[in-house]
């Protein structure tokens, strides 16, 4: 290893706390004294970005709690990649293990949503498919409609105990009478993307059933079958028809007569 490399390598290490200064060879004094202030704007951008991807999160606690908890997680978790978007995804998991948030158990849950829109926000934006689509398909009695129901690559499922949703909204408008009045009841939502930004859309039991399985590559029927033991009465045209309207599958490239290739 070089010299410039193993310098390179062990200052980058004491800007994310993973090694002393004194590790760092080469060094003049003066520039021993200065290496705070470039850990400090490191750490700086690092919870940074933690509260770009956790506004309503940072709203519920305060910034100042907000702030103390992300260093604390930056110095335990620093990032592996410079994309610092992609940083954060273990922050619930943290959240729900410090000592001073433990009577408020909805909170990591918000942090959970808010890390799922952060996904779906930096998703590829796809095309999807439209109603018409399947009234092609329909004529084609060789395919099977299983081949059109492909989840945009943006989609992420979320379900919890806890009202999120709710939470998130009246925490983003600093609404703290609004949050008091929040009734509990457990939510199952579908996030995102489309062209201004990212969608959160509550679904029913059944609804959020069919699409759970058929983002884990499950066939139509077998989707079908396990919604309509969720809700007896529903009908599977319904589920399709709404999920459609959202926007949730993505478009398939057809072919000369007008169906999936």
């Amino acid at each position: 290893m070089s010299a410039l490399h193993e310098f390179q390598t062990s200052f980058g290490a004491y800007l994310t706390g993973d090694a002393a200064i004194e590790d760092c060879a080469g060094l003049s004094s003066d520039t021993v004294e200065n290496a705070a202030i470039y850990q400090n704007n490191v750490r700086h951008a690092h919870s940074g970005a933690l509260a770009s991807t956790y506004p309503a999160l940072r709203n519920l606690i305060g910034e100042d709690c907000f702030d103390a908890i992300a260093d604390q997680f930056c110095e335990a978790s620093p990032p592996a990649s410079s994309v610092l978007s992609e940083y954060g995804e273990e922050f619930p998991a943290y959240l729900a293990n410090c000592p001073e948030l433990s009577g408020f158990p909805f909170l990591p849950e918000v942090a959970r949503l808010e890390w799922a829109m952060n996904v779906a926000l930096h998703s590829p934006l796809s095309p999807v498919t439209q109603a018409s689509d399947l009234a092609r398909l329909a004529e084609a009695e060789s395919t099977d409609i299983s081949d059109l129901l492909e989840p945009t690559t943006s989609l992420q499922l979320f379900m919890s105990e806890q009202p999120v949703q709710d939470i998130l909204i009246a925490a983003l408008a600093n609404d703290a009478e609004r949050i008091s009045t929040i009734e509990h009841a457990p939510q199952r939502l579908a996030i995102f993307r489309r062209n201004e930004g990212v969608v959160v859309e509550p679904l029913t039991a059944a609804e959020f059933t069919f699409l759970t399985a058929i983002v884990l590559g499950q066939s139509f029927g077998k989707a079908a079958d396990q919604a309509i033991a969720q809700e007896p009465a529903i009908a599977i045209e319904n589920i399709i028809g709404r999920l459609l309207t959202l926007g949730v599958f993505a478009a398939l490239p057809l072919t000369s007569k007008g169906l999936p290739s």
